[in-house]
C-alpha cells in the first residue's frame, strides 16, 4: 500500500512516515512525535486484535485517544490539542 505521510504498514510491521513530511520545516518535532505516537498505537492494537473493517472506527478512535494524552504532555502543545 502507498505511504501517506504517515502509516502502520501491517505487512512489515512498521511504521512509516514518508520522508518529505519529516523534512518539512513547517512540521514541528512534536508533530512527528505525536504521529509516530499515534501509528505505535496502531502496531500495539495489531499485535492484539486482527484487523477487521469493522473495527476500523473504533481501532482508529483509540489511536487518536493515545495521540492526544501525548500531545497534552508536551510543552507546545497549541495546535496539536484542541480545548
Amino acid at each position: 500500500s502507498p505511504v501517506t505521510s504517515r502509516n502502520f504498514n501491517s505487512a512489515i510491521r512498521a511504521c512509516q512516515l514518508d520522508s518529505w513530511h519529516v523534512r518539512d520545516e513547517a512540521v514541528s518535532a512534536s508533530e512527528l512525535a505525536a504521529a509516530i505516537v499515534h501509528e505505535a498505537a496502531h502496531a500495539r492494537i495489531d499485535r492484539c486484535v486482527p484487523y477487521r473493517e469493522e473495527l476500523r472506527d473504533q481501532i482508529e478512535a483509540a489511536c487518536i485517544r493515545r495521540e492526544l494524552a501525548f500531545a497534552r504532555q508536551l510543552p507546545d502543545k497549541d495546535g496539536l490539542v484542541e480545548g
